[in-house]
């Protein structure tokens, strides 16, 4: 009995059109209630991967196959539609539709149980690809929609590029669900067609051309960029790319790499603790400028207190003192931090009782006022007595 072809998932979309310049610069609004669709997808993605998992490990085959191919059909019509690759509205349907300019099928049914029961491990790199792609598209997506929009068409170049990104990342989650045996494969496009990147035309190109139209004239709208072009059902199965095409294939896939890595440099800078002296020049004169804030104010909350205005003039003034507070950073030393966050809170409670002083308060409200002032006074002295000075420290 001859070997089952293993099951590889083929992505049919249209080539390169004119579409509604309306439609492009609403198009983030129009594809919401599919984006709310596949969000509850999500779940339903996750218990059909770990059941078909199951069922491939046991009896070699996907009986759920139909059901997550549909679903799969499904999110690639949304994301051709999001993606501005069709300005036909994606239908709320799983059936497979002739008219519709983009579809998928699998061709095959075989399976690998070995390849199946390793699938867990087998993902990771494609995951990992597929969340760098995400972020590839999601930096160049502002300048592609304005392109769009301002053209009334994606240029036909990032047309194919996204073609061949979109046929890849739907090729992974099929891979991950097992509607696909296959390793996803063709993401600079498929070998057998390389030869139109260079112009030469072959009988061979499977292209189903519209009723009324020749070779010869879907060639040339396909070919020509600055063409007006109309939009064509010239629907294939297979994705060539032109060498323009193939650069923009490979931006997109270096900024997916780059913004990653840029995230996670900024992030090292951001945990990586400065030095006590480092802290101490940046913010030794805030602390204790702070300090002396508190200082000069000290009397007068005493001398002040039987008298409203008074107490309320020393706490504008401290509460300017608090306003800078709230910019220092933790000071990198844990005791020593602790004291200061400590009396800094003393310091920021104060003022912010200051703004509700009045005379039904008494004189117990205000000796609590004048206690945490005391205290965060205090202890800043303490604490600019403990960390280096920048001044007295230089050689």
């Amino acid at each position: 009995m001859p070997a089952r072809e293993h099951a590889q998932l083929r992505y049919r979309s249209a080539v390169h059109g004119q579409q509604n310049r309306w439609s492009l610069f609403v198009r983030g609004w129009l594809v919401l209630p599919h984006l709310v669709i596949t969000i509850f997808l999500i779940p339903i993605f996750v218990a059909l991967a770990l059941t078909s998992w199951i069922a491939v490990i046991v009896l070699g085959t996907n009986p759920l196959q139909t059901v997550t191919v549909g679903l799969i059909r499904y999110v690639t019509r949304v994301s051709a539609y999001k993606q501005l690759l069709t300005d036909r509205f994606a239908p709320f349907s799983t059936r497979s539709d002739d008219q519709y300019p983009v579809d998928i099928s699998i061709d095959g049914g075989g399976y690998n149980r070995l390849r199946a029961a390793l699938r867990p491990l087998l993902i990771i790199p494609f995951v990992v690809l597929a969340l760098l792609v995400t972020c590839g598209v999601a930096a160049t997506k502002p300048v592609t929609w304005a392109l769009a929009v301002t053209r009334g068409h994606l240029n036909r170049s990032v047309h194919e590029a996204t073609s061949a990104l979109s046929r890849f990342s739907i090729r992974i989650v099929a891979f991950i669900t097992l509607a696909q045996d296959e390793f996803p494969r063709g993401l600079y496009g498929d070998q057998r067609f390389r030869h139109r990147a260079h112009g030469e035309r072959r009988e061979d190109d499977e292209i189903e051309l519209p009723q009324g139209m020749n070779v010869v004239s879907a060639w040339s709208a396909d070919e020509d960029e600055d063409a007006h072009v109309t939009t064509l059902s010239v629907a294939r199965w297979d994705i060539s790319l032109s060498m323009t095409a193939r650069r923009v294939l490979s931006f997109v896939l270096a900024l997916g790499f780059l913004i990653p890595v840029v995230i996670v440099l900024a992030l090292v800078v951001s945990i990586t603790p400065v030095s006590a002296q480092s802290w101490s020049n940046s913010n030794w004169t805030k602390v204790s400028s702070i300090e002396k804030s508190i200082a000069s104010q000290y009397a007068a909350f005493h001398v002040s207190q039987p008298r409203q205005l008074g107490l309320t003039n020393a706490c504008a003034t401290v509460e300017a003192a608090v306003d800078r507070a709230g910019s220092v950073p933790p000071y990198p030393s844990l005791g020593p931090n602790d004291l200061l966050q400590l009396n800094l809170h003393d310091i920021i409670v104060a003022a912010n009782e200051c703004q509700s002083i009045s005379d039904h308060h008494g004189n117990v409200a205000k000796l609590e006022i004048i206690r945490r002032f005391d205290s965060g006074y205090q202890g800043l002295t303490v604490f600019l007595g403990e960390i280096p000075n920048p001044v007295t420290s230089r050689p």
